[in-house]
C-alpha cells in the first residue's frame, strides 16, 4: 500500500519535477532522513509479538515504505512520463507485483525460526541505514 501511494504521487508530479535537480535532491534527502530515523528506532526496538505492537509496526512500515527512494525511481523513471491514459495500467501492474513481493517477504519472515527472527529488527535496521546512505549519495551526486 505504501509503494502504491508513493508511486502514484511521483507519477502525478513527475512532469513538474523532472527537470528540477533541487526538487529531486530535496525529496531524496527527506527520504534519507526518514529511513535513517527508522533505522535508529528499529535498532533499539524490542522484539514483540503482541497485537498492539503489530498495529504500531504496520503504521511504521507503511510510512517507511511510502518514503522509500525506490518509489521515486519507479514513479519518475520506470513509468513513462506523459502516460496519462496508461498510468492506471502501469500503477495496477506495479501494485500487483509489489503486493506479491510483500507477501513473499512476510511468508519468508514467518517461516524463520524464532531464534533467527529475534535478530530480524537489527538486520532490517542495517538495511534501512544502507538505503539511507544510498539516498544521500544519490542526492549529493546529482
Amino acid at each position: 500500500m505504501g509503494y502504491v501511494l508513493a508511486v502514484s504521487f511521483f507519477v502525478a508530479v513527475a512532469d513538474r519535477i523532472q527537470g528540477n535537480a533541487v526538487a529531486f535532491a530535496a525529496i531524496k534527502l527527506l527520504a534519507a532522513g526518514w529511513l535513517l530515523y527508522s533505522a535508529v528506532r528499529l535498532w533499539s526496538m524490542p522484539f514483540l509479538k503482541g497485537a498492539r505492537s503489530v498495529r504500531r509496526l504496520f503504521v511504521r512500515v507503511l510510512l517507511t515504505t511510502t518514503v522509500n527512494p525506490k518509489a521515486m525511481l519507479v514513479g519518475t523513471v520506470l513509468i513513462p512520463s506523459g502516460a496519462d491514459i496508461q498510468a492506471p495500467v502501469w500503477l495496477a501492474t506495479y501494485a500487483a507485483m509489489s503486493t506479491l513481493a510483500g507477501l513473499a517477504w512476510v511468508v519468508f519472515g514467518g517461516c524463520l525460526p524464532l531464534r533467527v527472527r529475534r535478530h530480524s529488527y537489527k538486520l532490517a535496521s542495517l538495511i534501512l541505514g544502507g538505503f539511507s546512505l544510498a539516498a544521500v549519495a544519490s542526492a549529493v551526486s546529482g
